[in-house]
């Protein structure tokens, strides 16, 4: 970031982001990072807490994201029980980099309830303050957003403002979570479940009651997506009464994300294994939607939903069954498609890059080559001849 966009060493030097990291200790002992707009982390702005992965990457660009979508700065849980918040640098309406904050997962959901909230928007008014930050952006998007949570809180008026905000977020998660608990993948699900919690507890304004309310629907509901994966229903139903009982005796919300956590491990220990038919009639479906759909903008995401599982897991039993990856089989049927089109002749090369899903034309060229062992130009020249 630093390099590409010189502007920004300008806007946050070394002697302003000093002055930055030392506000944001001392109103709520939390450290600031400099980051670029991959997440990467800007030299000499300090030793991450954690190790300084590939994921821990994902998800500072991902909470700089997100404050840019929503005007507010939202929470993510790394694997490495960290919370992570942060607020978007901007050059001419353009995202270049990120001041990202973080705190121990136990500052947050332990006895010391760290205002995430607070702290948040607190960097938030810091970066605009020093002009490092398209505030009129942040506010315009700030006024969708409380636009579309005042239509949730009309359709959900019984469960009051915070339940509104609590749906919202954590409905986006769900599918993921459900496909992860069908699928055994522990790892996924948890990472899921961490981001859902934080979530609940950063908008359930500590009410245990409506904290457990709400955690009761979603586990009610991970309980049918088990049995729809084929768990005994009697097993899972004494489960499930053991898990109402240790609900009614936890109090705090530590305890409360511990109960929930339990749950989904017996949950997930429940469901049987995806054998290796399950796993190839999966594969199948995910191909054939894949079929009909390599035109279009389509994900890993989409067709892991295609599959029932989810993308990690999809990447492995995908790998298993066909020895390649979704991005060679997604790129082959676009191929195969051009190799139709170009053959009746009826557009020309550019038109066709875009209705087999390439939204550039050298790309198409590119892996049109590896492919087939020619450019698309030498192959309608071939077969015109």
């Amino acid at each position: 970031m630093f390099e590409r966009h010189p502007e920004t060493l300008r806007l946050l030097d070394e002697a302003l982001f000093a002055e930055l990291a030392a506000e944001c200790r001392r109103a709520f002992g939390v450290p600031l990072f400099a980051v670029d707009r991959e997440g990467a982390l800007r030299p000499g702005g300090g030793d991450w807490p954690g190790e300084d992965n590939a994921e821990a990457r994902q998800v500072r660009a991902f909470v700089v994201e997100e404050c840019w979508r929503w005007g507010e700065p939202s929470a993510a849980l790394c694997n490495q029980h960290l919370l992570a918040w942060g607020v978007p640098l901007t050059v001419n309406n353009e995202i270049v980099g990120g001041l990202v904050c973080v705190a121990e997962e136990t500052r947050v959901l332990g006895r010391e309830g760290l205002d995430v909230r607070a702290a948040g928007t607190h960097l938030r008014l810091l970066a605009e303050a020093c002009n490092l930050t398209n505030a009129a952006a942040l506010a315009a998007q700030r006024t969708v957003y409380a636009a579309e949570q005042q239509r949730a809180y009309v359709l959900h008026g019984a469960h009051g403002r915070h339940a509104a905000d609590i749906r919202s977020l954590y409905t986006r998660e769900e599918p993921g979570l459900f496909a992860a608990t069908r699928n055994g993948d522990r790892n996924e699900a948890r990472r899921i479940l961490n981001r859902v919690l934080v979530a609940v507890f950063h908008h359930g304004g500590g009410n245990p009651d409506l904290l457990k309310g709400f955690l009761l629907e979603l586990v009610a509901s991970m309980f049918r997506s088990a049995i729809e994966a084929g768990s005994a229903p009697e097993q899972l139903f004494a489960d499930s009464c053991l898990s109402l009982a240790e609900l009614s005796a936890v109090r705090t919300p530590e305890e409360i994300a511990a109960w929930v956590r339990a749950t989904l491990d017996r949950l997930i220990d429940a469901v049987p294994r995806v054998g290796t038919t399950a796993g190839r009639e999966r594969v199948l479906d995910a191909l054939n939607h894949m079929e009909q759909h390599c035109h279009q903008p389509l994900t890993l995401a989409e067709a892991a939903r295609a599959a029932g599982l989810s993308p990690s897991r999809f990447c492995a039993v995908l790998k298993q069954e066909t020895g390649t990856t979704f991005s060679r089989i997604l790129n082959r049927m676009r191929v195969d498609r051009a190799v139709c089109l170009i053959r009746r002749g009826e557009a020309s090369l550019g038109e066709i890059a875009l209705r087999c899903g390439f939204a550039d034309q050298s790309y198409f060229t590119r892996i049109f080559r590896r492919e087939r062992g020619c450019t698309p130009l030498a192959f309608r020249r071939k077969n015109q001849a």
